[in-house]
């Protein structure tokens, strides 16, 4: 059983077309210890923004009446204040990307979005984690040419040398 986080003092803001399908997802999050507010559309909640002041966001990239990447550009200016995480397909993923922002598969789960929400928050803490997990995981052959290219070698020259070394 997973460990509940003690209630973060960032709100969430979750932004999606679905009502149900964002009611859901937020009661996922809010059972996680996560304070959630819901909103349908992205000016919905630039309107609304004025009352809060700071969170993550978490939208859909296919917004009624805004992109994904319009709202980045309109929460910008506020971008420590706001960080955003949005929820896009194959084909937006490269919008989202390019607004600078984090983003999670498009049919989204709640684990999903707590792991954007932590990555969001702590994300230092969350990549050591990460890495170590991936070192962990390597075999003997993937961590000669990992070792090749830290020492500034290619991983093509550092793997043509394992293959040198494998057949001797």
């Amino acid at each position: 059983m997973s460990k509940k986080p003690s209630k973060t003092k960032a709100p969430i803001f979750l932004i999606m077309q679905d009502r149900q399908q964002c009611r859901d997802m937020a009661d996922g999050v809010r059972e996680a210890g996560y304070d959630v507010t819901e909103y349908q559309t992205g000016r919905e909640f630039l309107i609304d923004k004025r009352n809060h002041s700071g969170g993550i966001v978490i939208a859909e990239f296919r917004l009624y009446g805004m992109l994904g990447d319009e709202l980045v550009k309109e929460l910008a200016s506020e971008k420590e204040t706001f960080p955003v995480v949005l929820m896009a397909s194959a084909l937006d993923t490269p919008r989202a990307v390019k607004a600078g922002v984090d983003f999670i598969a498009r049919t989204p789960t709640i684990e999903g979005l707590l792991d954007a929400i932590r990555r969001t928050l702590a994300p230092e803490e969350l990549d050591e984690k990460y890495l170590r997990w991936g070192f962990e995981r390597l075999t003997p052959a993937e961590g000669s040419v990992l070792d090749g290219v830290v020492a500034g070698k290619g991983s093509r020259k550092s793997a043509s040398n394992l293959a040198f070394l494998q057949r001797r």
